[in-house]
């Protein structure tokens, strides 16, 4: 009784905050969300990222929650979320159309909800059937910050956390914990209990009991249908993939590589140590891009390459495995050294841009049903760009050279040479992918070709590629212009992969589309014109140089 009326107490106070109560071992228990069963870190965090675009929140100055402390305050809290500004918008445009503070990028539902503008939008898209036009950016924008509020609606009421499993013969979503007594009868008694127990130890702030709760819990709805849960072993597998965060601890131990393979620079002594040991360093990036491939395609069952983000480090890897047999091969560094940079940069903008790139684990759409498909084309066509990115990060190297030090020519030819070898590469797997991207399109579209904008820009940046290896053999394209080509070349990729679906956002590769990015990517394309033009420039200098000196030379021999 007085165990009652302390929790009655507690749940009345008005200023209530999020409790400090170790909420870890709610992780663990299992959801059915989007098709695939997962623990409720993963569906915390993957609901935070939505609606923040972080996977921590920070609620007060010196106060970060993390996405599964946030969501278990929503489910078994009394803290009013609806006032919380917790729902992301940033798009400026967007919100001058609703009314909404320029100065602000969070924002509450309790003012987003009634927002009449809001309203407004999406009712125009909905009487186009609900299909925003991917071309109109403000649409797209909406209609995202619409989805947020849903899915935040669904976390305050809790609707969304079905976490109990239907009967084995039953299919559908699964229950809600009140939903279990017209499931299971009788039996929904020890879900209830072992509910009731977890939300008094969260409210009383009783770590040990929560912890007892949430394991009782686990066991008693894995208990009422052991068919349906998930395996043990498949839920820690996830977690470990949360925590351990993979493909972040590769892009730090690729800078450390990177860094001493810059102070690789000579080849005896300290330096030569310095070589191997950012080969070290190399290896062991490469060793925790592949375990994390591992757990990805352990987790979701499937070949990760569905989404831009997943494009992003599928090509950090690719670059980096292209690299390390190519400096197995000539032992030059230059391999390593760039593979390491343009990895860091892969990698840091897939950890960097949730809202682009979205990092979630999701099920395939019908369209990449057929695992053979999706596993011979999408894996061929992305080792392409990745050994592009190769060549690109290759080509600065050159540009560097041709910038600083124009008179190491031997240095600059043998990079050239690593960097038509590169491309060789490149073009062999980008153009066996569109074939066979081909051969799915017509299994899956019932035609080989169709001119849909993702296949055009395909076609385009085989041709950018062919044009350089044409021109480097027949001869009219020396070592600069090789490099050049091979940095703006990758202006093609970047488009075939991230324009088609982010800016054009038409065709039938409509599961790849998405919003947002386009600032850092123009960013990056100028930032490369501008080094481009910068190493024209020197090198033109040096030509004019070159010829003054002979001009000089020759009248001196005539007097």
């Amino acid at each position: 009784m007085k165990r009652a009326i302390l929790i009655l107490f507690l749940s009345l106070i008005a200023n209530a905050s999020v409790r400090a109560v170790d909420v870890t071992p709610l992780g663990s228990l299992a959801i059915l969300e989007g098709g695939r069963k997962k623990p409720l870190d993963s569906f915390a965090r993957e609901s935070l990222l939505k609606l923040t675009g972080r996977t921590t929140w920070q609620r007060q100055p010196d106060e970060r929650l993390t996405a599964l402390a946030v969501l278990a305050d929503m489910y078994l809290g009394t803290n009013d979320w609806t006032k919380a500004p917790i729902i992301r918008c940033s798009y400026q445009p967007l919100k001058e159309r609703l009314g909404l503070s320029a100065d602000r990028s969070f924002f509450a539902y309790a003012e987003l909800a009634q927002n009449a503008a809001l309203h407004k939008i999406i009712a125009d898209i909905e009487a186009r059937e609900g299909q925003p036009d991917h071309s109109q950016k403000l649409e797209n924008e909406a209609t995202t910050l619409w989805n947020k509020l849903q899915l935040l609606d669904t976390l305050i009421d809790g609707k969304a956390l079905r976490i109990v499993p239907r009967p084995p013969a039953a299919k559908g979503a699964w229950l809600l914990v009140s939903e279990t007594a017209r499931a299971y009868g009788t039996n929904s008694a020890p879900i209830m209990a072992a509910y009731t127990h977890l939300q008094n130890a969260y409210r009383l702030n009783d770590a040990t009991a929560f912890a007892d709760a949430a394991a009782q819990l686990r066991a008693v709805v894995r208990q009422v249908s052991p068919g349906v849960y998930p395996a043990e072993d498949g839920i820690d597998r996830e977690l470990l993939y949360n925590k351990f965060h993979p493909f972040r601890l590769a892009w730090i131990v690729f800078l450390f590589s990177f860094l001493t393979m810059l102070a690789a620079a000579g080849k005896s002594g300290i330096r030569r140590g310095f070589y191997w040991l950012a080969l070290v360093f190399f290896a062991a990036g490469l060793g925790l891009e592949a375990f994390g491939f591992v757990l990805r395609c352990w987790i979701a069952g499937r070949p990760p390459v569905t989404n831009m983000y997943e494009v992003m480090i599928w090509m950090s890897f690719g670059a980096t495995l292209f690299a390390i047999v190519f400096e197995l091969i000539y032992r030059r560094r230059y391999f390593a050294l760039a593979a390491s940079a343009v990895s860091v940069l892969s990698l840091v903008l897939a950890d960097n841009l949730p809202n682009v790139l979205n990092p979630t684990i999701q099920p395939l759409v019908p369209v990449l049903q057929s695992n053979y498909w999706l596993t011979v084309h999408v894996l061929t066509i992305t080792l392409g760009y990745a050994a592009f990115l190769l060549a690109m990060g290759i080509g600065h190297i050159a540009m560097g050279y041709y910038v600083l030090k124009p008179a190491a020519l031997n240095r600059i030819d043998e990079l050239t040479a690593f960097n038509y070898r590169t491309i060789q590469v490149g073009v062999l797997f980008l153009t066996a992918g569109t074939i066979l991207g081909g051969l799915w399109a017509d299994k899956a579209w019932g035609r080989f070709w169709g001119w849909d904008p993702k296949e055009t820009w395909a076609l385009i940046s085989v041709l950018c590629y062919l044009v350089v290896l044409h021109g480097r053999y027949a001869g009219w394209m020396g070592n600069f212009a090789l490099n050049v080509a091979s940095v703006l070349c990758f202006q093609a990729i970047v488009m075939a992969a991230y324009g088609v679906n982010y800016v054009l956002g038409k065709g039938l590769h409509s599961y790849g589309f998405g919003v947002g990015g386009e600032l850092a990517v123009a960013s990056y394309v100028g930032a490369e014109l501008l080094i481009v033009a910068l190493a024209v420039w020197r090198f033109k200098m040096r030509q004019t140089h070159e010829v003054a000196l002979a001009l000089g030379e020759t009248k001196s021999e005539v007097v």
